[in-house]
This record gives C-alpha cells, sequence and structure tokens, in this order.
C-alpha cells in the first residue's frame, strides 16, 4: 500500500478528507496527519508518506513554503493542495513546486478520488520501473561475475596467460596494483555429506556469498586490497601483499569467518593458502596451489585453514588414470559384477598406496568415474540411460566428500550400479532377437518357417540363433514353432465351421493325416476327439 498524510489546521476538515478517500479500492493507508506546516516537516520526516494531502493557509509554516522545503528533501513526493475560490491564483503559483494538483474547496468526493488514482498509477509505474531497473542491474551483476569466473577458469586450465596486472584488472574489473599477490580457495561442505542429491547448490551459493563478504570486510578494515571469484564449488581470494604483511593475518581472518559460520550449522569451511606468487607471471601458479591446498581437507579435516606441503610439486597432484581406464576398458566384457567389485577395490587400494595429494586423488577418482560411466554409455550405443549431464554431475560430486572411506564408497557404488545397467542392457540386447523370432512365429505359423528363414529375418547366424534360441527358452526352434501350432489348433478346433482338414491348414499342415498324428503325439488324442470333448 502506499502511504498518505493530510494536513489541515482544522481537524473536521481532515476527518472529512479520510472518509471521501476510497482507501481499499486505491490501496491507500492513512499514516498520519498533522495541523500545520511546521508539524507537517517533522512527521514528513518520520514516516516518508508517499502522498501529502495539504491546505496553503496554515498557522507557522503555510502549505506553500512547507511543499517548498519538502520538495528538495523529498522530490518522490506526490503534493496534493486544498484552496478556498479567493485563494486560487495563490496556489496556482504553486505549481512551479512541482504540486501534483490543487483541489477547491468544498472538496469533491470524485475528483479527489480520481487525483489519487491518477497519482496511484503513477507511484505503481514507478515502482515497477524501479524493480525493473533493480532487476537489469542484478542480471548485469551476475553476468560480470560469471565473466569473472570464466576469465579464472580459463586461467586455471591453463587456456589463458595473463601478460600483465592491467589486463587482469581490465577483464575482472579489479585494481591491483602491487607486484605480489596470494590466492586463498574457500570450500564450503554440507556436514556428514554422503550422496549427490543432497548437495544444496542455491543454498551453498548464498553461504559462499556471505563467507567472501566477511573476508573482504575483514581485510578492508586492516588495509589490505582483495576480490573475491566464484569458479564452481570454489570460492577465490585474491589478496594483494602488502610489503610486511604477517601470515598471521589468515589465522585472524579464519576466526572471523568461523565465528559467522555458527549461524550456519549444517556446514563447516575450509580454507586452503596459496603460494605467494610475483604478478602476473605466476597467477596460475597462484590459484593451482591454493585449490590444491584447500582439498587437503579430505585427510586433514574441515573447519581449518589449511597450508601447502612443503616441496609441493605441481606436476605431481594427478595420477596416471589412463592405466586405470585401459585396464576396465579390456575386461568389462569379460567380468561378473563379483569379478568386477574386487577389481575395483584393488585398484583403489593402488591409488591410496600412492605418494600424492588429496587433490591428485580426487581428480583421478573423477577421471576415472567419468570415463568409466562414459564407456558404459558408448558401449550400449548410447541406449544406457544416462546423460554426459549425470555423468558431470557424478564425476563432480567426487570432491565434496570430506572423508576418504565414504569417498571410495561412492565411487564403488556408482561403477557398480551402472556396470549393472549395462549388463541388464546386453542381457535385453542379447534377447531381442529372441523376442522378434517368436514374434513373426505368432504371426507366420500357418506358413512354412525354416530355421534358416527366421535367422535371415533376424540377420543372425543360424546355428548361432539355434543354440541362443534354446539358452534363452529353454526348447528348441522347431518345438517352439510345433508348440505354437498346436495351440492355435486348439483354439481353431472349437470353431465348428472348419473341418479338420481346414484346422491343419490353417495351421500349416498341407497332409491332414500327418496334422493329427502330431497332434495326437503332443496332446494324446486326435483332433476330432478333442473337439469331441471340449467343444
Amino acid at each position: 500500500m502506499f502511504k498518505v498524510m493530510i494536513v489541515d489546521d482544522e481537524l473536521y476538515i481532515c476527518e472529512m478528507i479520510k472518509r471521501l478517500i476510497d482507501w481499499e479500492n486505491l490501496a491507500l493507508s492513512c499514516v498520519g496527519e498533522a495541523d500545520n506546516g511546521r508539524q507537517a516537516i517533522e512527521k514528513i520526516r518520520k514516516l516518508k508518506p508517499d502522498i501529502v494531502l495539504t491546505d496553503i493557509r496554515m498557522p507557522s509554516v503555510d502549505g506553500l513554503e512547507m511543499v517548498r522545503q519538502m520538495r528538495e528533501e523529498f522530490p518522490a513526493c506526490f503534493f496534493v493542495l486544498f484552496s478556498g475560490h479567493k485563494d486560487f491564483d495563490y496556489a496556482y503559483s504553486a505549481i512551479k513546486y512541482g504540486v501534483e494538483d490543487y483541489l477547491l474547496k468544498p472538496i469533491n468526493r470524485g475528483k479527489l478520488n480520481r487525483v489519487l488514482a491518477r497519482i496511484t498509477a503513477k507511484l505503481t509505474q514507478r515502482s515497477e520501473d524501479k524493480q525493473e531497473k533493480l532487476k537489469r542491474t542484478e542480471q548485469l551483476e551476475y553476468t560480470l561475475e560469471r565473466l569473472k569466473s570464466m576469465f579464472v577458469d580459463q586461467i586455471l586450465e591453463g587456456k589463458l596467460k595473463i601478460n600483465t596486472i592491467d589486463e587482469f584488472n581490465r577483464e575482472c574489473r579489479c585494481h591491483y596494483c602491487g607486484d605480489y599477490i596470494q590466492v586463498l580457495a574457500v570450500k564450503l561442505d554440507v556436514v556428514n555429506w554422503r550422496y549427490p542429491q543432497e548437495n544444496p547448490v542455491r543454498e551453498k551459493c548464498f553461504v559462499n556469498e556471505k563467507i567472501g563478504d566477511e573476508a573482504l570486510d575483514f581485510l578492508e578494515k586492516k588495509g589490505i586490497y582483495a576480490e573475491k571469484f566464484t569458479c564452481g564449488e570454489l570460492l577465490y581470494l585474491v589478496i594483494e601483499i602488502k610489503e610486511g604483511q604477517s601470515p598471521e593475518i589468515y589465522k585472524m581472518m579464519f576466526r572471523e569467518i568461523d565465528i559467522s559460520m555458527e549461524r550456519y550449522p549444517t556446514y563447516s569451511v575450509s580454507v586452503g593458502i596459496g603460494v605467494k606468487a610475483r604478478v602476473p607471471d605466476a597467477f596460475m601458479y597462484a590459484f593451482d596451489t591454493a585449490r590444491a591446498t584447500v582439498y587437503k581437507r579430505l585427510r586433514d579435516g574441515t573447519d581449518k585453514l589449511l597450508s601447502l606441503d612443503s616441496g609441493w610439486d605441481q606436476g605431481r597432484y594427478v595420477y596416471p588414470a589412463d592405466k586405470y581406464i585401459d585396464e576396465f576398458k579390456s575386461i568389462v566384457e569379460i567380468c561378473s559384477e563379483i569379478e568386477m567389485e574386487a577389481w575395483i577395490e584393488k585398484q583403489m587400494e593402488e591409488m591410496l598406496s600412492e605418494e600424492n595429494s588429496s587433490y591428485g586423488l580426487l581428480v583421478t577418482l573423477r577421471t576415472c568415474l567419468e570415463q568409466m560411466l562414459y564407456c558404459f554409455y558408448e558401449k550400449s550405443g548410447g541406449e544406457l540411460q544416462i546423460s554426459a549431464d549425470q555423468i558431470k554431475k557424478l564425476g563432480d560430486a567426487v570432491f565434496e566428500y570430506t572423508n576418504e572411506a565414504w569417498l571410495l564408497r561412492f565411487a564403488k557404488n556408482t561403477i557398480l550400479e551402472y556396470f549393472e545397467k549395462y549388463l541388464e542392457f546386453k542381457r535385453m540386447r542379447a534377447v531381442r532377437p529372441i523376442r522378434e523370432a517368436k514374434k513373426y512365429i505368432n504371426i507366420h505359423y500357418q506358413e512354412n518357417i525354416t530355421l534358416e528363414l527366421l535367422a535371415e529375418k533376424i540377420y543372425l547366424n543360424p546355428i548361432y540363433f539355434s543354440t541362443m534360441f534354446k539358452k534363452e527358452e529353454g526348447i528348441n526352434f522347431s518345438n517352439y514353432l510345433l508348440m505354437v501350432r498346436i495351440e492355435n489348433a486348439k483354439r481353431l478346433l472349437g470353431n465348428q465351421v472348419y473341418t479338420i482338414a481346414q484346422v491343419a491348414e490353417l495351421v500349416g499342415y498341407k497332409d491332414y493325416k500327418h496334422f493329427s498324428k502330431v497332434f495326437k503325439k503332443n496332446v494324446g488324442i486326435t483332433p476330432n476327439e478333442f473337439r469331441k470333448l471340449n467343444y
């Protein structure tokens, strides 16, 4: 609702105006009254009404002077003046103060409400315009943040080399001017998180933003320039290093963040400190080391300020995932579920025995998981129900684990789940030709169907088809065809219109006597006896 204030030195006039206004339909509410210009000025400053209805002639400060003063302070407020006939010229001069309208006393209900309706429409449009402008501003800010994140992503992936600090400032809307920076990586985790579907992305983004703001506010108070960048699940703080800056500043900052995290008890936070790097030569190295450090939380625990191990080698954090993938592709077609589970456990033990960083383990597991799932998808000819987005989501979920045992269990169970689906797909694919063959027999049983003809129809070798048919159905092809013909013969014998000879022909037998012999051998009685007993 929009707020209205009424100003008149005669109380009964204020009451009369209140009764004249259609408050509900106009979505207006009366927030206050005043009986002179001075009191009105005080109340306008306090109540900040959207509309002020005021008389001109009042004691102390008159309506015109009040409007003149308030128009400067509250340019968005709408003013409507009341005047008697003899004050018309006086009221007309108030237009230069931006008065919306003036009404002659006695005030007419219809005209007053029409004026207020016009003002309400303007206020509504202004509110909508303001919201639209705010929305556009937010969208622009979001786009700029995304562009900054994409820029940093390209640096991390080695796709972009920064040649000057001015280039970085220009692309990221920053103001770095020193020679050295240090990058801190912040990782937010759900406490006791175990499953990908439990990852509240939007809520985590909100909390991440709050953590970043807390850190920047703290550093600004210490006179340290920094900017934040969100890339995937990580928040990066890029801090300009001042001469003589103590490393203790990060411990103090982390304590501030830790205190603020009390508002979010379902989350834990870890901060990894990267190396101090000269700009712009070592930008990628600065980000790389911060990212590798924060993932030490997998083994060292969360809610900690983590430092880089001494002697850290940038080339050591990725395992040779190819050797696992190559072996996986060679065994996937020949092993059972039990054998696959044993193979996965063996490979994971080998990964853990390697002397490498937590980040290296995570990168290798993600690579293996994604490529193994894609292998299932590829071998199924794209028929296995898993999309590229699902594969990426499951791969990224690796980085959410803060416990090695849970991480390895998740990776193993995910691979086994899709291996089971792949085996089921293979089984269904193998029996698909058999289903097609049975369908053909059930439709064409009255025709001369041979093993060679049917194998040709489903594009299989006759010998392979015969073996597979018996394996799936438990009987050979010829016995199945015989069974279908006998069952249909029983059905047709119930129709007295057909003779026994006609029934024989309808189920694929040209020789009536041969049909009767085959029927008696399989049913125990002749076709004629069957008809008499059942129909």
